[in-house]
């Protein structure tokens, strides 16, 4: 460019006139140059690197709801219809292991928190008392004139309370769950005498069992011992009473079926009266001065079955008399029927005992059957009257054992009362 210059002051013009060009001319000519050279595009460059991802958005809204799911397709054929069950029973209760209603028994539980309570809509309970134990029979040495050998009494049945049905919310708002189960009544021991004489042994009594939840209870009593007859004398003991919906019968001379409004008591050789809820009331003794059968327990709709009296022998009238037969409940346990008697004189030197009160079989619904009463032994030496049988889970009374009697001077024994069976909480889960 300064050549240039240099090469315009040579020419024969004047300097006014060059300046005039360089400004007008030259000057934005070489602005257009710059301009068009400015212009031109380059080669495009590799992309840069990519950059740091962003911070997450807010959350955007909940969407609509979806359509509703079709329910579950309803139990067919031989499906069982329901979830799960669960079958409880006291924790000392030998019960535990077998199988009840489809379902194996286990150690009762408390239920604290929603997580102890298994899945599930609704719950069934069903709630079913502890049964009654039998009375031994009793033994008769006679070497000495006492010539009379009477048959135990049998146990009552325990309650069956209605079925509770609660949701699991009503469940959860009531927290804890809580069950009391009672065992059912021990059995008696054999009664032994070995000198002249007579002896028995009254059966136990079985207690409330119960499930609380807050506001709401819900209880079964057990069934009441069978009560052996006074000494010296033919009659038998009175049969346990029945357990009611709150409280267990007693075993008194023929026990009084357990409240609500339990049965009358059986007396002056009658049997038991019925019952609704509260249980059947004990049947008495034979009665009368011949011998002859215990009376019937009462029956009851919840309540337990009331036991069968002891069966009755006496030294005037020759022979042995079979045991009576346990009384039923719709719902309840079954009543231990009663031994049976024998007498010193001729005559038959056995009977049967009684065969227990009928109840259900691996039915949560309902209480189960009573023991059967034991046979009655008469030998010149060594008598043993049968044992009593158990009574059926859950529940069932106990029989009373045979009556023994040794007609010289040995040892005679009387059967043992049996034992009734363990309460049940059965839980059907829905």
């Amino acid at each position: 460019m300064p050549g240039f210059l240099r090469l315009l002051r040579k020419l024969p013009v004047k300097g006014e006139l060059v300046v005039e060009f360089i400004n007008r001319e030259l000057i934005p000519f070489l602005h257009d140059i710059k301009s068009a050279v400015d212009g031109i595009e380059g080669v495009e460059g590799p992309p840069g690197p990519e950059g740091p991802i962003g911070p997450t958005g807010p959350e955007g809204p909940e969407g609509p709801a979806g359509p509703a799911g079709e329910p579950p397709p309803p139990a067919t054929g031989s499906e069982l219809g329901y979830l799960q069950r669960l079958v409880f029973v006291n924790a000392a209760s030998a019960e535990i292991g077998t199988t009840f209603a489809g379902a194996t028994v286990e150690a009762a539980v408390t239920w604290t928190t929603d997580a102890d309570v298994p899945d599930g809509d609704w719950f069934d309970f069903d709630l079913t008392g502890a049964g009654g134990g039998g009375s031994s029979g009793r033994a008769t040495q006679s070497s000495g004139g006492d010539s009379q050998a009477a048959g135990g009494a049998g146990g009552g049945g325990g309650a069956k309370h209605p079925t509770l049905s609660l949701s699991r919310g009503d469940i959860v708002a009531r927290l804890p769950m809580v069950p009391s189960l009672a065992l059912g009544a021990a059995e008696t021991a054999n009664s032994v005498q070995s000198v002249n004489g007579s002896t028995g042994i009254s059966g136990n009594s079985a207690s409330v069992s119960t499930v609380s939840m807050a506001d709401i209870t819900i209880s079964a009593g057990g069934g009441g011992g069978g009560e052996t007859a006074a000494a010296g004398t033919g009659d038998g003991g009175g049969g346990g009473g029945g357990g009611g919906l709150l409280e267990s019968g007693s075993n008194g001379s023929s026990g009084s079926g357990g409240s609500p409004q339990g049965g009358s008591i059986g007396s002056s050789g009658v049997p038991g009266g019925d019952s609704f809820g509260g249980g059947g009331g004990g049947g008495d003794d034979g009665g009368g001065g011949a011998a002859s059968a215990g009376k019937v327990g009462g029956s009851s709709v919840y309540g337990g079955a009331g036991g069968a009296g002891g069966g009755r022998s006496s030294g005037v009238t020759a022979g042995a008399t079979a045991g009576a037969n346990g009384s039923s409940s719709t719902y309840g346990a079954g009543s231990g029927a009663s031994g049976a008697s024998a007498t010193e004189t001729g005559g038959a030197a056995s009977a049967a005992g009684g065969t227990g009160g009928p109840g259900g079989v691996d039915n949560p619904k309902r209480g189960g059957a009573g023991g059967n009463g034991g046979a009655s032994d008469r030998q010149t030496s060594g008598a043993v009257g049968a044992d009593g049988s158990p009574g059926v889970f859950p529940g069932g009374g106990g029989g009373g054992g045979g009556g023994g009697i040794s007609t010289g001077s040995g040892t005679a024994t009387g059967g043992k009362g049996a034992a009734g069976a363990d309460a049940a909480l059965v839980i059907t889960i829905r």
